[in-house]
């Protein structure tokens, strides 16, 4: 989210994207979108290298990721983006047994969905 607000800083358009197994960032250009993984230098991603990151998701059919990917590609809400990192946060401290940070993950949490996302 640091990424996406510097972009917006300095005049480059940016939205979160929470594609499957991995948050990315879309730029909506006068030429077309590009899409960039934060996490990994902020490298531009081609089609290809999209619908191969969601072959885990098409049962392997590459066929069936290529149709996939557009709705992959929808923007995120900022409290959709929220709630999904919570819900890391929530895995991460489960799995390091941190009950009370856990505990206070999980109360954010339910603060954040007693309202339906939009």
């Amino acid at each position: 989210m640091l990424y996406v607000e510097i972009a917006e800083q300095v005049g480059l358009p940016a939205s979160g994207i929470g594609f499957p197994g991995h948050f990315l960032v879309r730029h909506d250009l006068p030429d077309g979108a590009l899409v960039v993984d934060v996490f990994a230098g902020a490298r531009v991603l081609s089609q290809e290298e999209l619908e191969y990151r969601l072959l885990p998701y098409a049962a392997g059919d590459r066929g069936r990721a290529s149709r996939l990917l557009p709705a992959q590609l929808a923007v995120a809400a900022p409290r959709a983006i929220l709630a999904r990192m919570l819900r890391n946060l929530r895995a991460i401290h489960a799995e390091r047994g941190d009950v009370p940070r856990l505990a206070a993950v999980e109360r954010r949490l339910a603060v954040l969905l007693a309202e339906p996302l939009r």
